[in-house]
């Protein structure tokens, strides 16, 4: 496994841990290729989940980025891009 896969791997585990952090009822399982969509969260949580990533990475996501992820892969993806961008200044 290469360095960017198991950094890729940290920021997947860090979106399931938000996620989960803010459930009012049992998930089904998540998997990366699960949609944000289909949690059945409300705006609130969505925006408590967020805010707990942003928190966890001293991250602030760009809400022009956000509105494109559709699963949990493709916000982990932006969280990785962000990260090494941070870490490149």
């Amino acid at each position: 496994m290469t360095s960017h896969n198991i950094a890729f791997s940290e920021d997947l585990d860090l979106v399931f841990e938000a996620i989960e952090s803010v459930a009012t009822e049992e998930l089904p399982e998540l998997t990366p290729e699960s949609e944000i969509a289909d949690l059945g969260y409300s705006s609130v949580q969505t925006l408590e989940f967020l805010t707990h990533i942003e928190e966890a990475t001293g991250l602030r996501l760009p809400p022009r980025e956000l509105v494109r992820v559709r699963t949990i892969s493709d916000l982990a993806a932006v969280v990785r891009t962000h990260l090494t961008a941070e870490l490149a200044r």
